[in-house]
């Protein structure tokens, strides 16, 4: 297990759905948001894509700041080993109280958990009110780990998960607090972040990245792709290469599922970064 622990720096304080060919849906739409949040995301996207080890709990400490009403924040990226071994952990925490910390892990509550129990049931959710899945799996197995759970005063809450598609691997980020677990701002702007945060988590913890478990892009998909970077609609890509409106929509699809990206401009910033296409 590694831990980065920031706890002695000071505290900082209608989505739309994209279905992939695997079922998967995605949170894709920030129309709610104003110009200035929207430019604000679009800029976070692109700097998490620079993070390093060194940053990333600064680059977390900063989306708080901007978007998210909370008193604490946890990242954890999770590889389950599928086995009867205990799960293993990185852990950047930026205000979770230690002790908590330590027995969560000693004490194995991950299988307990009612919190990622309801995150990893099959389905297409992947958020978690704290205080709608404690009232749900209030039962003889959980009830002791709710209890000292309230006891750390986290009884309040979001938790946000990315399962990366053909993988044990899978990223938490945990935002504590009344107010952000009824913030739809907030859960908008998490929603939509979740993919490039857990690329940045996995990157800089030296575990498969999407980058390594993405599929090579055919010759058309790159086309494809080159012109969506440059804003042309799937009308437009369909004049400029001769091809149907439909079969571009088909190449965008396959884009985003092998990309594991969650809407165009993520699947650009993406390919950008790996050297897939050229600005």
């Amino acid at each position: 297990m590694k831990i980065i622990d920031t706890q002695s720096e000071p505290q900082i304080g209608k989505v739309g759905i994209r279905r992939c060919g695997d079922g998967r849906t995605q949170s894709t739409s920030l129309g709610q948001l104003s110009n200035s949040d929207l430019l604000s995301v679009l800029e976070l996207s692109q700097e998490s894509l620079k993070c390093d080890k060194n940053s990333l709990s600064g680059f977390l400490a900063k989306l708080g700041s901007q978007f998210l009403p909370h008193s604490v924040i946890l990242a954890t990226h999770v590889q389950d080993t599928g086995s009867t071994k205990s799960p293993t952990y990185n852990l950047i925490n930026l205000s979770y109280p230690a002790e908590w910390l330590d027995e969560y892990i000693q004490k194995d509550y991950f299988a307990v958990d009612p919190i990622k129990k309801h995150l990893l049931k099959p389905g297409d959710s992947n958020l978690c009110n704290w205080s709608d899945a404690l009232r749900a799996d209030d039962n003889a197995d959980s009830r002791g780990f709710i209890r000292r759970l309230r006891d750390h005063e986290l009884g309040e809450g979001l938790t946000f998960c990315h399962k990366q598609a053909g993988s044990r691997a899978m990223s938490f980020f945990s935002f504590g607090g009344q107010e952000i677990a009824s913030d739809s701002r907030s859960q908008t702007v998490l929603r939509y972040m979740l993919p490039y945060l857990h690329e940045a988590f996995v990157r800089n913890h030296k575990t498969s990245s999407i980058a390594q478990d993405c599929k090579e892009l055919t010759p058309r998909e790159k086309d494809v792709l080159s012109w969506a970077m440059y804003g042309k609609t799937n009308g437009d890509i369909a004049e400029l290469l001769n091809i149907s409106e439909r079969t571009v929509k088909f190449h965008i699809q396959n884009v985003l599922c092998k990309l594991n990206a969650s809407s165009r401009a993520h699947a650009v910033t993406i390919a950008l970064h790996m050297g897939l296409i050229n600005a």
